[in-house]
């Protein structure tokens, strides 16, 4: 194809150049030598133009990409074009050579007619689109149109001035022959573009037509000069008009040539007739003749001129009015079809399911997004009655259906289960709409959500809601609880230190310590699951504490369980406090352990994981990113369906009375939303459980241990500076004050911010403020803040045993300022006063 094409444009750019010089040889004729003016003007013509143009439509009806009914109708345009040719020939040969005067009948005028001929056929053998029926009508009235408006001209400016002259009749017929020839070449084009255009090639007819407009326009106006009146200057005019015209064609056979390059997708296209320009320019036409006669007064009768621009009027009107008419109707037909196919789209691409069922409840149709909704593909659901779908349950709602919609004027919302291909009923919201009445419809149109994702949210926000509230009475009960434990503890450690060894009451105060120990853990639970612990948050190597606190498990175990480790390589570093992280592996641990009261297999596997999406879990997401993920699958007898769903709740177990407190998962469940973790929790297919827990991976790594110090004193490390206590609960504040005076400190106490100051007024400011963190009045946090901007070098050591939003607002959450939890012993008290006091000032203090 590309070497057709680029054989053509030589002999295209040799006519273009021929064109060029005739063009200047017209409009300038001094510009060049006087010889070679003549001889393209008188010898040659348009000859080269059109000869060219012959080559190219006989090559490109040779080409093999083009469809036979175009390469014939391609040879009669070629066939056309050589007849034009003969009959240049021989006017040339006649007119320039013999002298026969201009504007008389010779023998040119047949091959010219024959070729005119050739033209009107070759241009309805072109293959074009089916129009529709309505456009017959339209060809006809522009038939009648041009019909008119042709005899019109015809008779004034040829026949008439034919008949004056006493031409033969021979002259008489040439003379009329082509403008009708010219009117038929219009008619034609007009056709083709009526009945729906060319099947193909649309840029090449373009070019053919706009070539074939041009010829008969240069045609009229050589017959206006020779054959009728003689206006000057219209000779130079068609003579530029027909050259431009060949070159044209020549161009049209070019492009027929070439290979179609495919149309560009378009986003709509629009399927009205356009209002064709020929009944505009006839009836333009024959008005501007009738005006310039009327203000010329030619020797002519207006009144004929005027009768005919009076029916072309009314023609172009019904011809417009029925173009109009049809594409009102194509208008509303398009839309109606949009509308459908609006509709079609939107019933295909819904996330609902769209049901139509019959007055039976018999399923008549049914939306693509079963598939989705359901797991059922549509040929499975088609023809079932309703009733197989929906719940047992539930058939009372469905039976019930059309007497109420008869009851009703409009939709009717019910709610019933549908079963999933799994197996599995889904929650749905249908709304109900008896469309029975409508032709297109005729069914009752169930339109059905899915409520199982929107379920689960309510039950999630109900169980977020009751551990809110059960999370703040555990930490209210925490902070009364932990001031009793830790003066309980303290003052058995004094007693202890106090008392001999192996003495009944030695022995009854470590049984007490033992206690108090245990109750110290539950409120531990209590304030894990309350999320009232303070973290302290740092690079963890997961295996070593997994091996440690295994060690512990196996303590605990007291049956036949066989404990088993992997560990992927490379591991990541968690990011967590280690100490509410063995918590969670104990917790778990003895989880499996219930499960399994004859004994089996624990089954650990410690990975890596990088989340791309979020983590799918109904207990506890996790976001996207990098985790450390560690499963505990055991080989225990599994969970039911219910058991799973309260899995989670706080104080629920499926022990026996006093066989559990149900706070080990919740708070487990706690401990992990702090870390920004994840859980899941999996029935195994052999039986058993897989809870895998998700724990955010860090890039850090902890600095390398300091050197182990001495060992310290059973009483721990005491000192001389000044130290204000301030406890509002007398007992504790009576035990620690004690505690510290053993340990050589100076003290001042107090119960509250108030006294508090009184005391620094009277003795100065203290070296150490210790102070509760919660109190009546003013806060543990506030005070600190008041005092520390009068006082910035003096240290603060907060206690408590539940934090609330206090150490939050204050800072200390995120491990800035000095923490000791409540319960605590004698030395833990020692070790961190000891370690606030020694601890360097901060810059600037």
């Amino acid at each position: 194809m590309r070497r057709i094409a680029s054989g053509a444009r030589v002999p295209l750019l040799i006519s273009g150049s021929y064109a060029l010089l005739f063009f200047v040889c017209l409009a300038f004729p001094s510009l060049l030598p006087a010889g070679l003016s003549e001889i393209v003007r008188r010898e040659l013509g348009y000859l080269p133009l059109v000869s060219v143009s012959i080559w190219l439509f006989a090559r490109a009806a040779r080409t093999p990409h083009l469809d036979a009914p175009t390469r014939r109708a391609l040879w009669s345009l070629a066939t056309a074009q050589a007849g034009l040719a003969v009959g240049m020939a021989l006017y040339l040969y006649l007119h320039r050579v013999v002298h026969v005067p201009e504007g008389t009948a010779n023998l040119g005028d047949p091959a010219y007619l024959l070729g005119y001929v050739a033209l009107v056929i070759g241009l309805w053998r072109i293959p074009r689109q089916r129009g529709m029926r309505s456009q017959r009508w339209k060809l006809a009235l522009d038939g009648a149109n041009s019909l008119i408006a042709a005899t019109v001209l015809i008779w004034f400016f040829v026949i008439a001035p034919t008949t004056q002259a006493s031409k033969s009749w021979i002259d008489l017929f040439v003379t009329v022959a082509y403008p009708l020839l010219d009117l038929t070449l219009l008619l034609t084009l007009n056709a083709i573009v009526l009945t729906g255009g060319p099947a193909g090639h649309r840029p090449a007819f373009r070019l053919l037509g706009v070539a074939v407009v041009a010829y008969v326009l240069a045609d009229s106006l050589y017959q206006l000069a020779y054959y009728g009146p003689g206006l000057t200057g219209l000779v130079a005019l068609s003579e530029f008009i027909y050259a431009a015209a060949y070159l044209l064609l020549g161009y049209a056979g070019f492009a027929y040539a070439r290979p179609e390059a495919p149309a560009p997708a378009t986003s709509s296209e629009s399927i009205t007739q356009p209002f064709s320009p020929l009944p505009w320019l006839i009836t333009g036409g024959v008005t501007l003749v009738l005006v310039v006669e009327s203000l010329r007064g030619w020797a002519v009768v207006t009144s004929p001129l005027a009768l005919a621009v009076l029916g072309l009027l009314i023609l172009l009107m019904l011809r417009q009015g029925l173009t109009a008419r049809q594409n009102s109707a194509l208008l509303s037909e398009q839309a109606e079809r949009r509308g459908e196919a609006r509709v079609v789209a939107l019933v295909r691409h819904a996330s609902d399911l769209i049901l139509v069922c019959d007055a039976a409840l018999n399923v008549s149709f049914v939306s693509p997004s079963v598939s989705s909704v359901l797991g059922l593909p549509p040929n499975d659901v088609l023809g079932k009655s309703l009733e197989v779908l929906v719940h047992p349950d539930d058939f009372e709602a469905v039976h019930a259906l059309l007497p109420r919609l008869e009851k009703v004027s409009g939709p009717l919302t019910v709610t019933w289960r549908m079963q999933h291909a799994d197996g599995s009923w889904r929650p749905m919201e249908t709304v109900a709409t008896d469309l029975r009445a409508e032709p297109g419809v005729a069914g009752l149109v169930l339109a059905s959500r899915d409520l199982t994702e929107r379920t689960q949210l309510e039950l999630q926000l109900r169980q977020a809601q009751k551990m809110e509230v059960v999370g703040r009475l555990a930490g209210g009960v925490a902070h009364d609880f932990n001031n009793l434990l830790t003066t309980i503890l303290a003052s058995t450690e004094i007693l202890i230190e106090e008392s001999d060894d192996g003495t009944a009451a030695h022995q009854d105060l470590l049984n007490i310590r033992q206690a108090a120990a245990h109750a110290a853990g539950l409120t531990g639970q209590l304030l894990a699951f309350s999320r009232q612990q303070v973290l302290s948050p740092r690079p963890v190597n997961l295996e070593p504490l997994l091996r440690e606190t295994l060690r512990m498990f196996e303590r605990l175990a007291q049956r036949a369980i066989h404990v088993e480790i992997r560990t992927a390589s490379p591991l990541p570093w968690a990011l967590g406090d280690p100490n509410q992280l063995t918590q969670v592996i104990l917790n778990l641990a003895l989880n499996a352990r219930d499960a399994m009261p004859s004994g089996g297999t624990l089954l650990l596997t410690l990975r890596g994981e990088v989340l791309a999406t979020p983590l799918p879990s109904p207990y506890l997401a996790a976001a996207p990113g990098e985790y450390v993920v560690l499963e505990f699958a055991d080989s225990g007898s599994g969970m039911d369906e219910a058991t799973r769903a309260r899995l989670f709740e706080p104080f629920f177990t499926t022990k026996p009375a006093g066989k559990g407190t149900g706070l080990g998962l919740a708070t487990t469940l706690s401990i992990l939303e702090q870390h920004r973790g994840g859980i899941t929790v999996d029935s195994l297919p052999e039986g058993g459980t897989r809870m895998t827990i998700w724990l955010p991976a860090t890039e850090r790594r902890p600095p390398d241990a300091p050197p182990s110090a001495p060992a310290l004193p059973a009483t721990g490390p005491g000192g001389r500076e000044r130290v204000l206590l301030v406890e509002d609960e007398p007992a504790l504040r009576a035990v620690a004050r004690r505690i510290l005076e053993r340990l050589g400190y100076e003290v001042e106490s107090a119960a509250d911010a108030q006294q508090a100051r009184r005391a620094i007024d009277v003795s100065g400011p203290p070296v150490l403020l210790l102070t509760d963190v919660i109190m009546p009045g003013e806060s543990g946090p506030q005070l600190a803040e008041s005092l520390l901007r009068t006082y910035p070098r003096m240290r603060v050591l907060f206690i408590s045993g539940y934090t609330g939003d206090e150490l939050n607002r204050f800072g200390l959450q995120g491990g800035e300022l000095a923490f000791l939890q409540k319960p605590f012993t004698p030395r833990e008290l020692a070790e961190r006063v000891r370690e606030v006091l020694d601890a360097p000032l901060p810059v600037g203090s």
